[in-house]
């Protein structure tokens, strides 16, 4: 809730252009962005769009990407060559890479998918809102310290004072707006600067390096809001292109700073610090000495964080095990007098046992989950069930999962209808969910759910017989046990087989 009052204070004496083919969700979306901004446009079309666009000006602009006369990618680069910081968001419905790649390309600063979800909505304006509030501060905060250059006042130690306070000012708003995307990547990004900084501290650097080097720790992966929900929070692997579009937060992070004065010393370090030793790194493909000093240590401590916490599909490696690998690829990945620092300081560190690349808040599990629900029943759809169960895995957790089988479903679709079906699985769905709220409901088949985390002590079939719409059209439920256990070395392949057939 209180994300909602953020927002609507961002919007406040703020402007957006909305440009949507389609009449009725143009109305619908035009209205709730009403509640929000303080002035909305609409436009039918990218033509349409284009030249309201340049009749006025604008804090956001919104558009759809297949149009008639001028469609929105093409608009959007028109727009970006009148003015090329203005913030654009993109809703459409192509979630295919290369989309994406387009609209980063472009500069986009937001894409989400149809059908629109509100909570998804939200989040995206609260992410290119905060951006835009951050700017503002900035181009005010200059223009002050110019007028007070200008007038030769003598108050300098009260300007560096308050150039301070903006400093964290802006530090503070950045790293929120990490936050508000991805907890475990804003995790990862305070691990990284504080790898850093003892990794300096132990180089010899002096307390301005150390300083620099913790805010580019903190900073280094900014870009990443600049990469699309269906990309950045995937649980799976990435295809080559969802993994071309991940490197471009790199690119994307650098644009970010690089017009903030205050920044431009930690530019050089994130725009490096996906580099490897052996010039096989991205995006730049430099090697050796070539690679920035602290951009080095940035390496290595990116590495060694995402060795020693729990990934999806990899369980974290210990302390010692992670520190023989970068000795392993000193070298090859890494820059030998790093890593000759690194296994001396980092061999006594602590770290949490708890850091999971998993969604920890509701928000964030349901934005985790945007795209693996069925979009019948509302509950979690198998790909999200097997992420789940790679989880349990790495971490061996305990795992107590039911199958629900409904029997009798093929006659009632035959008599009346799918739409009818669709909504009976739909009900069975609502009930299960209010009847076992701690545990997490998928649907892996036509007419199976699984019940995951549920105690069998809980599971009562007499309950299901008192369910009026099942006995009303002689729908029959039977529950079984799938697995119960400490989830340790088990084919997951062959568990969700047999929880298919």
């Amino acid at each position: 809730m209180n994300d909602i009052f953020r927002l609507k204070e961002l919007c406040t004496n703020r402007s957006v252009l909305y440009v949507e083919d389609e009449k009725d969700l143009r109305f619908t979306l035009g209205k709730y962005l009403e509640k929000l901004f303080e002035k909305v446009v609409l436009a039918a079309d990218g033509e349409e769009g284009l030249q309201k666009y340049t009749e006025d000006d604008f804090d956001l602009v919104i558009t759809d990407i297949s149009m008639p006369k001028k469609d929105g990618m093409v608009m959007s680069k028109d727009i970006k060559n009148i003015s090329q910081s203005q913030e654009i968001m993109i809703i459409s419905a192509y979630s295919e890479p290369e989309y994406f790649l387009d609209a980063i390309r472009i500069g986009v600063d937001g894409f989400i998918l149809k059908p629109v979800e509100f909570t998804q909505l939200n989040t995206e304006l609260l992410k290119i809102m905060t951006k835009i509030e951050m700017v503002m501060t900035l181009e005010a905060y200059n223009s002050s310290l110019e007028r007070l250059v200008e007038e030769k006042t003598k108050r300098e130690h009260t300007l560096e004072l308050e150039k301070i306070k903006n400093q964290k000012r802006v530090m503070v708003s950045l790293i929120e707006l990490i936050e508000k995307r991805d907890s475990y990547t804003a995790g990862h990004s305070i691990r990284v600067a504080n790898y850093c900084k003892i990794i300096a501290e132990k180089m010899g650097y002096d307390k301005s390096n150390c300083e620099l080097i913790y805010e580019a720790g903190i900073l280094h992966d900014i870009g990443k809001i600049g990469i699309p929900d269906t990309v950045l929070l995937k649980p799976g692997k990435f295809t080559d292109q969802e993994y071309q579009l991940i490197k471009q937060h790199v690119d994307v992070g650098v644009d970010v700073l690089k017009n903030i004065p205050m920044y431009k010393g930690i530019v050089d370090v994130i725009s490096h610090h996906h580099e490897r030793f052996d010039g096989s790194g991205y995006p730049h493909g430099i090697k050796g000495d070539e690679i920035p000093k602290l951009a080095r240590i940035m390496i290595v401590a990116d590495a060694f964080d995402a060795m020693t916490t729990n990934r999806i599909y990899k369980k974290k490696k210990s302390i010692s095990e992670a520190l023989d690998e970068l000795k392993s690829l000193s070298g090859i990945q890494f820059h030998p007098e790093v890593v000759a620092v690194v296994v001396k300081a980092l061999e006594n560190i602590e770290i949490d046992d708890e850091i999971s690349q998993m969604p920890q808040s509701e928000l964030e599990k349901e934005r985790f989950a945007y795209f693996y629900k069925d979009q019948i029943t509302g509950a979690f759809n198998q790909t999200y069930l097997e992420n789940i169960l790679r989880e349990y895995k790495v971490q061996e957790k305990r795992c107590d999962m039911y199958a629900v089988n409904l029997h009798g479903l093929g006659n009632y679709n035959k008599r009346y209808g799918w739409d009818n079906g669709d909504e009976l699985l739909a009900e069975v769905s609502r009930y299960l969910n209010d009847k076992y709220k701690s545990s997490i409901l998928f649907r892996v088949h036509g007419d199976r759910f699984i019940l995951l985390n549920c105690l069998k002590s809980k599971l009562d079939l007499d309950d299901f017989d008192k369910i009026d719409f099942l006995n009303t059209h002689n729908i029959g439920i039977e529950i079984s046990e799938v697995y119960s256990g400490k989830f340790k070395n088990d084919n997951i392949e062959k568990l969700m087989e047999s929880i298919y057939n």
